[in-house]
């Protein structure tokens, strides 16, 4: 509904006042076509918002480019029996379930339907890349660890660290959307680039384990993000909100990532282990398996941004 205000505000500010009845008739028309062209669409796929709804799932990465799918997020295929040149040190996620491996040497390595923009596998790095997000299925950053940016596709280049002598070295990358994104640091230093704010970090804190992992989230269409710490500690800034953390919890693992799910999020470990916080559902993890290399990354197939309104892993 807020949508429909904010529209229908547009038209009150651009239209003529004489013409509001022509313009409120054509406005009712348009979304008489629309709710044939994507209502009716949906219905034959046989899903409804409740249906995705009940249907989580997310998918692990291995360093050895191993993926483990769970819930009802589908296996694309993996490189498990094919492993790359170097490791992998990031994992995408984009619509239809289909994902992405990102190696530290800058390759990147589509299963399903998912995008390719092209890649870093042909230039030669000062330091290997430690992360990626997407922008939108649209584009795509990659980060090294000495804070240089790549973008590929429609996502823009806003600027990076490279060259710069770092205090600690670079972590992960998240993005606010088209116009920006934030880089962190080991010791939890937030470096923002583009329209993204700088909304606090976690300079001058004495950590009880290096930061690993960084991933936007706006609670109420706010604007905010999360660290999250080796040992399960989380932190959040600006609207992002606090939903626990396995800070002073034993481990098994290390964690290695977080991500984000509206209003929750997920901590993944090395060892497969998944955490659930919010309304973040857990569908299950590889804790208690064997694995032939740690995992690295953790994508939900729930990303909307990419999908452009078809319902997540439904094509």
């Amino acid at each position: 509904m807020a949508g429909e205000h904010r529209l229908f505000g547009f038209f009150r500010r651009a239209v003529d006042p004489s013409k509001e009845l022509l313009c409120a008739l054509a406005i009712l028309v348009a979304i008489g076509l629309c709710a044939r062209s994507t209502v009716v669409p949906s219905a034959r796929r046989g899903f409804t918002p409740a249906a995705v709804a009940l249907q989580p799932g997310y998918a692990l990465a291995g360093a050895d480019g191993g993926v483990f799918s769970l819930g009802a997020a589908r296996y694309q295929g993996s490189l498990g029996n094919d492993s790359p040149t170097s490791r992998v040190a990031a994992i995408m996620g984009f619509c239809c379930s289909s994902y992405s491996l990102v190696t530290a040497s800058g390759r990147v390595i589509p299963f399903g339907p998912a995008p390719f923009y092209g890649d870093l596998s042909t230039t030669s790095l000062y330091a290997p890349v430690v992360g990626a997000v997407d922008d939108g299925g649209v584009g795509y950053w990659l980060v090294g660890a000495d804070g240089g940016v790549f973008s590929f596709g429609s996502a823009r280049y806003f600027g990076s660290l490279g060259g710069t002598t770092l205090p600690a070295p670079i972590v992960g990358i998240a993005s606010d959307g088209p116009g920006g994104y934030w880089l962190v640091d080991k010791a939890g230093r937030v470096y923002p680039f583009g329209d993204a704010v700088s909304l606090g970090d976690l300079s001058g804190v004495r950590l009880a384990a290096p930061i690993v992992g960084m991933t936007y989230e706006g609670c109420s269409l706010g604007n905010g993000y999360l660290l999250a710490g080796a040992d399960g500690g989380v932190f959040a800034f600006g609207t992002a909100c606090y939903r626990g953390g396995m800070a002073g919890q034993q481990l098994a693992a290390p964690i290695t990532g977080i991500v984000e799910d509206g209003n929750g999020y997920w901590l993944v470990a090395s060892d497969g282990g998944v955490f659930s916080f919010g309304i973040a559902p857990f569908v299950g993890s590889e804790a208690g398996q064997h694995l032939n290399a740690p995992v690295v990354g953790m994508v939900s197939q729930f990303t909307p941004g990419s999908c452009q309104g078809l319902p997540p892993g439904e094509c």
